[in-house]
C-alpha cells in the first residue's frame, strides 16, 4: 500500500494507532470526528500492511501470551490493552480481604528473554516511584508457566488530549503542567518514561493526571546495552529514532509534542515557543530539564517574559502592558497630552521599567518556585512512602526562600501567609505526632512557634481576614499532638476551637476552618478517653462529630483521614467503657474506609491508618477469645508498617509497629506459643527505647516506653523468665515515677497504668 504523503495525516494516523492499541474498549469514542483520511490511514496500519515499520511500541496481536484465569489473589477479568511489552488485563481480587481492581500486565510470548529483562527492569523502576501521580506498582510475580507480570493501579480515566479538548487553554495547560509535574518526579528518582504520549497519560474521574507505562524507562546512571527499546514515532526525538537510549531529552521532546497538540491553534507566541523549544530536533536547543518548562509554562500563565523567547526590551513592556492594562492605558493619555518634554520621560519611563520588570521578574520566579516546592511538589511527595526526609528539606529550603523575599520592606501580606504555612508544613514533617514525620518534637515545636508570630502578626495587622485565623487554628491543633495527655492539652484544644470559630465568624465558607472544628471535637474526645478516663462522655461527642462531619460533605484526604480517625476514637470510647464487643463496629467501619482507599492505590497516611485499624481489630478480637484472627491482624498491621519503614525514616510508622509488635506478643503469649511471643515482646521494647533515646523529653515516648516495660514483663513471665520479667517491671515503674516527678501523668495513667507496672513488680520480684 502506498504510502500517503500528507505529513499531518500520517502523524494523525500513527497517534490514532496507538491509541486504538491502547485502548479497544475505547475505540467508539476514539474514532468519533476522526476525518476519513486518519482513519483509512490508521486502518490500513491495523491491517498490519506497515505496523511493525510504523510503530514500534505496538505488536501484533498473534504473539500474546494465553494469560492463567488468575495471578496471585486477582482474577482476571477483560483484555483492556495491548503494548510492545504484551497484554494489560482488568483484574479483581477475590480472596476475601478487601475489594480492589487491578491491571495485570504481562510480556508478549515473543519477545524472549531481552524482553523479559525489560520487564524486570520495570517492575524495579515502578517499585521507586512512589508518588499519587503514577500509577502505582502492586505486586508482581511469575506465572506457572513463567510468564513474568507485574499488578499495577488500575486507573480509570480518559487519555489527556481527549480529557482536556473543549476546556479553555489555561484550563488544558494546567492539566499538562500536571502531567510534566509527574515526569519531573520520576526524573528526580533517576528514572526516564521514554515513552511518554497521551494515551500514557490518563485523567481520571477526579480530574487527576496519572502516568502510565514505565515499561521502556531506564535508570538515567545504568548502562543502555540492552539493544532498543521501544518506542512511538509521532512522539519520539530524533536521537531516539536513530537508535538512541532514552533520556530526560527525550522525555523534554515528547511533552514539547504533546503541548503542541493540546493548545492546537489556541497557543499564543508564548506558549508555542515553549513548545517549540521543548520538541526542538537539536537536544542541545531544548530544556534542559522538565522543571525548566515547567517554570516558562508558570510564566506564560503570570504573563512573565519565557524563557523561550528573546528577552527584548519591546516584548517586555507588551507583557507589562498586557499585565497593567489599565495603568498603563492612563499613562499613554498623559503622555499624549505632553508636549516635546514626554520625549525624555518616555525614554526615562521605559529606563526604569526595564529594571524594574528585572527585578519583578526575579522576585516572582523565586516566589513561584518557592510555592511549587512548598505546595505542588511537596503534596505530591506527601502520599510517598520514603520521602519524609525529602519533604522536611523541601520546606525548609523553600521557607528560606520565602524568608529572603519577606525582608522586602513592601513584602505583601499572603507572601507573609506563605512563610508561616511553609514553618507549619516544616513543623509536620519534623515531628508533629500522628502524621509522617522524622520524630523530632522539639524541633517542631520550634517551627510552630515561628509560625504562629508570623500568623498572630497578620492576625492584628487586619482584624478582618479569616485566614490567618484559620492557620493559627490549625497551628494550635498541630501542637496538641505534642503536648501529654494532662490538662495542658485540654487547653491547647480549647485555643484552636477558639480560633476556628473566629475564622467562621468572618467566613462561614470555610472548608478548611469547619474541618478544623470537627478535629477539636475529635481531640476533645480523646482527652476523656485517654487523660480523664471518662470514655463513655467521649462517645456522644463523637457520634455528633461524624455526623457533623458526612452531613457537610468536606470533599478531599484530610476529611476522609478524620472519618476514619473518628471512628477509630469511637472504638477506643466504647472499648473503654467496657463494651468489648460493641467497639468492633466502629473499628470495623474505620476499616472499610481504609481498606476502600487502599483499593485505589496506597498512600502513606492510609497506609499508617491501616497499620492502626490491624491492631484495632486485633485488639477487639482477642479480647473477646478470637485469638487466631487477632494474631494474623496483628501480623498484618506488622508487615505494613515495616513495609513502609522499607522506604525510610518515619517515626509514625515507627509508633504503629511498636504498638503491633506487643500486641503479637501479648496474643502468642495467650495461645500458649510463649517462646514464640518473647521476640516481638524485645522489638517492641527495643523501638519504643531508641526512641525515647532519641527525644528524652518528649512526654509520649516516655508513656510508650513505660506500659511496652510492663506488657512485656507479663509476656516473659508467661514464658518462665521471671528474672527479666522483674527487671522490665521495675523499669516501668520507674519510669512512671519519673513521669508523674514532672507533672506529666494523666488521670488515666495514676487510676491504671502507673499501679499496674508496680503490680508487676511486686509480683515478678518476690
Amino acid at each position: 500500500m502506498a504510502r500517503p504523503t500528507d505529513p499531518e495525516v500520517e502523524r494523525a494516523a500513527l497517534a490514532l494507532f496507538e491509541r486504538l492499541n491502547a485502548a479497544p474498549r475505547s475505540r467508539g469514542r476514539i474514532l468519533k470526528g476522526v476525518p476519513t483520511a486518519v482513519r483509512a490511514r490508521a486502518a490500513a496500519l491495523e491491517a498490519g500492511a506497515d505496523a511493525a515499520e510504523a510503530l514500534m511500541s505496538t505488536g501484533p496481536g498473534a504473539g500474546l501470551i494465553s494469560p492463567p484465569e488468575r495471578v496471585g489473589p486477582f482474577r482476571l477479568t477483560e483484555l483492556i490493552g495491548m503494548g510492545g511489552m504484551g497484554g494489560v488485563w482488568r483484574a479483581e481480587r477475590d480472596d476475601g480481604l478487601y475489594e480492589q481492581v487491578v491491571a495485570v500486565k504481562f510480556i508478549h510470548a515473543e519477545l524472549g528473554e531481552a524482553a523479559a529483562e525489560r520487564f524486570a527492569v520495570e517492575r524495579r523502576l515502578l517499585a521507586k516511584l512512589e508518588t499519587p501521580t503514577i500509577a502505582r506498582l502492586i505486586d508482581g510475580g511469575v506465572t506457572a508457566d513463567g510468564v513474568p507480570y507485574l499488578v499495577m493501579e488500575y486507573v480509570e480515566g480518559l487519555p489527556i488530549d481527549e480529557a482536556v479538548a473543549g476546556q479553555p487553554l489555561p484550563d488544558a495547560v494546567r492539566r499538562f503542567a500536571d502531567a510534566a509535574e509527574a515526569v519531573q518526579f520520576a526524573h528526580s528518582r533517576l528514572v526516564v518514561h521514554g515513552d511518554l504520549k497521551p494515551s500514557n497519560i490518563l485523567v481520571d474521574r477526579d480530574g487527576r493526571v496519572r502516568l502510565l507505562d514505565f515499561g521502556v524507562a531506564r535508570l538515567l546512571d545504568a548502562e543502555a546495552d540492552d539493544g532498543p527499546a521501544p518506542l512511538t514515532r509521532a512522539y519520539a526525538s530524533p536521537e531516539r529514532l536513530a537508535g538512541g537510549p532514552p533520556s530526560i531529552a527525550d522525555d523534554v521532546h515528547a511533552l514539547g509534542v504533546m503541548l503542541r497538540e493540546l493548545a492546537g491553534g489556541r497557543a499564543d507566541a508564548d506558549l508555542a515557543a515553549i513548545a517549540d523549544r521543548a520538541a526542538a530536533p537539536v537536544e542541545a536547543d531544548r530544556y534542559g530539564s522538565v522543571a525548566a518548562m515547567i517554570a516558562d509554562l508558570e510564566r506564560w500563565r503570570d504573563r512573565l517574559p519565557v524563557s523561550a523567547r528573546p528577552n527584548s526590551v519591546a516584548y517586555r513592556a507588551r507583557l507589562f502592558m498586557a499585565r497593567h492594562a489599565v495603568g498603563v492605558t492612563a499613562s499613554a493619555l498623559a503622555i499624549l497630552a505632553l508636549t516635546a518634554t514626554a520625549v525624555v520621560a518616555t525614554a526615562n519611563y521605559l529606563t526604569a521599567e526595564r529594571a524594574r520588570t528585572q527585578a519583578e521578574q526575579r522576585f516572582g520566579e523565586v516566589r513561584a518556585l518557592s510555592r511549587y516546592m512548598l505546595f505542588p511538589l511537596y503534596d505530591r511527595l506527601a502520599g510517598a512512602p520514603g520521602t519524609v526526609e525529602a519533604r522536611a528539606e523541601l520546606a525548609a529550603t523553600a521557607r528560606r526562600y520565602l524568608d529572603r523575599l519577606a525582608a522586602s520592606p513592601d513584602a505583601p501580606a499572603d507572601l507573609r501567609l506563605e512563610i508561616a504555612q511553609g514553618y507549619r508544613r516544616l513543623a509536620r514533617v519534623q515531628g508533629v505526632s500522628g502524621v509522617a514525620s522524622l520524630g523530632r518534637p522539639s524541633e517542631a515545636a520550634v517551627s510552630l512557634a515561628a509560625a504562629e508570630r508570623l500568623a498572630d502578626q497578620l492576625r492584628r495587622a487586619d482584624p478582618r481576614a479569616a485566614e490567618p485565623l484559620e492557620l493559627l487554628g490549625w497551628i494550635e491543633a498541630d501542637r496538641w499532638t505534642l503536648a501529654p495527655d494532662n490538662a495542658d492539652s485540654a487547653r491547647i484544644n480549647a485555643r484552636a476551637r477558639t480560633d476556628f470559630d473566629q475564622a467562621l465568624a468572618l467566613d462561614p465558607n470555610r472548608p478548611l476552618a469547619r474541618l478544623g472544628l470537627i478535629e477539636t471535637q475529635k481531640n476533645r474526645a480523646y482527652d476523656l478517653i485517654w487523660a480523664a478516663n471518662k470514655p463513655a462522655d467521649a462517645i456522644p461527642i463523637l457520634h455528633a462529630a461524624l455526623a457533623d462531619l458526612r452531613a457537610r460533605r468536606i470533599g478531599g484526604e484530610e476529611a476522609r483521614l478524620l472519618e476514619v480517625n473518628l471512628l477509630n476514637r469511637l472504638g477506643d470510647a466504647t472499648y473503654n467503657a467496657g463494651d468489648v464487643p460493641g467497639s468492633l463496629g466502629p473499628y470495623r467501619e474505620a476499616e472499610r474506609l481504609v481498606d476502600a482507599r487502599l483499593a485505589r492505590g496506597e498512600a502513606l497516611e492510609w497506609l499508617a491508618a491501616k497499620g492502626e485499624s490491624d491492631w484495632n481489630v486485633s485488639g477487639s478480637l482477642g479480647d473477646t477469645g478470637q485469638l487466631e484472627p487477632a494474631l494474623a491482624k496483628a501480623r498484618h498491621g506488622v508487615s505494613t508498617m515495616q513495609r513502609v519503614l522499607s522506604y525510610g525514616s518515619d517515626a509514625h510508622a515507627e509508633k504503629r509497629l511498636l504498638i503491633l509488635y506487643g500486641q503479637e506478643a501479648g496474643l502468642l503469649a495467650e495461645l500458649g506459643r510463649h517462646r514464640d511471643a518473647i521476640e516481638p515482646a524485645l522489638q517492641s521494647v527495643t523501638l519504643r527505647e531508641a526512641r525515647a533515646a532519641l527525644e528524652p523529653d518528649d512526654p509520649q515516648r516516655a508513656r510508650d516506653l513505660a506500659i511496652g516495660l510492663e506488657t512485656a514483663s507479663h509476656v516473659f513471665a508467661r514464658g518462665g523468665r521471671r528474672a527479666e520479667a522483674c527487671r522490665l517491671a521495675t523499669r516501668s515503674a520507674e519510669r512512671w515515677a519519673m513521669i508523674a516527678a514532672r507533672g506529666r501523668l494523666s488521670k488515666r495513667d495514676a487510676e491504671k497504668n502507673q499501679p499496674a507496672a508496680a503490680k508487676a513488680r511486686d509480683d515478678y520480684c518476690r
